[in-house]
């Protein structure tokens, strides 16, 4: 399963280079591995694009812009 994600989400980032016209060997840190990379570090949702519902943590983690006070006031 993770091997599959791992598969389409460097397929995708792959993808998305070649369709911008950015040859993938021009620059390691602006290219699509790298940008793979980043996305792969932020999760496998962010990866292969798929939505995923943010949660407490995301908040705790800093990865929600918003406050996180009214989420704990209605729990």
């Amino acid at each position: 399963m993770l091997t599959e994600l791992f598969e389409r989400a460097a397929f995708r980032a792959g993808w998305r280079a070649a369709r911008a016209g950015v040859p993938f060997h021009e620059n390691l840190l602006r290219g699509a591995l790298a940008c793979f990379a980043r996305q792969w570090g932020r999760g496998w949702a962010a990866a292969n694009d798929c939505p995923r519902p943010y949660s407490f943590y995301d908040w705790e983690q800093g990865i929600c812009a918003t406050s996180a006070e009214p989420y704990r006031d209605a729990a």
